[in-house]
């Protein structure tokens, strides 16, 4: 987005410590959203998270993959931050833990199961889908997709929306595993699947898009020219 480009000619979106305050952002909502007992370190342990965060992601942001890495990441988090809102608006504060107890006691699955829990939580799905977009556009990831294949940037993010809505769906091939810790536990673990489905879906994108599309060969910096 050609609005919020950083002193160093990238988006804020790409910049290390917005990435990591995001994700420490997510962290936070989801512990509220699950009803995780709150610690008083718990200021002191999110600032930690997102120092050392930042300083992870600024050591290799120079790579040439980094682009990449942060439009995963940022399109997740804002795809199970609307997750997250989705659900309160289906099942109220504790939707994440309602959500996760009902999961947990089908043992059914297939199209049926995934139609199924379109019907339980529309509006968790639909938050996600939107959340998603909105992270693909503030990381312009269809134009690293238009630098890479030459795929359209419309094409390239249908082919995301659909895959990530099949990663998504297809996590109910993963039964959440019987663990100690109640619901809540259980909650975080279905919610870490659905991210993974979502962060599955947009690199499985890529994929697909490299395959179909004739590679453009010209060799370019990635980070330069996004956003151009």
């Amino acid at each position: 987005m050609h609005s919020m480009r950083s002193e160093r000619g990238r988006t804020l979106a790409h910049e290390p410590w917005a990435v990591s305050a995001l994700l420490v952002l997510a962290a936070l909502l989801t512990m509220r959203a699950v009803s995780v007992g709150s610690s008083p370190m718990l200021p002191l342990l999110l600032v930690a998270a997102w120092t050392v965060s930042s300083w992870l992601l600024g050591s290799i942001v120079r790579w040439r993959g980094f682009p990449y890495l942060a439009a995963i990441l940022v399109t997740s988090v804002f795809g199970h931050l609307g997750l997250l809102a989705g659900l309160a608006k289906d099942f109220g504060s504790a939707g994440p833990v309602v959500l996760a107890s009902w999961c947990s006691t089908r043992s059914d699955i297939g199209l049926d199961a995934a139609l199924a829990m379109l019907r339980q939580a529309p509006w968790g799905h639909a938050g996600m889908l939107l959340g998603c977009n909105v992270g693909m556009l503030l990381t312009a990831c269809a134009e690293l997709s238009t630098l890479r294949s030459g795929m359209s940037k419309v094409l390239f993010l249908l082919l995301c929306n659909l895959l990530m809505l099949l990663g998504m769906l297809s996590v109910q091939y993963w039964p959440l595993a019987s663990v100690g810790g109640g619901m809540e536990v259980t909650a975080l673990l279905m919610l870490g699947q659905m991210l993974f489905g979502m962060s599955a879906g947009m690199v499985a994108a890529w994929w697909i898009a490299d395959r179909l599309c004739p590679y453009r060969g010209a060799e370019m910096s990635v980070v330069g020219e996004v956003g151009k």
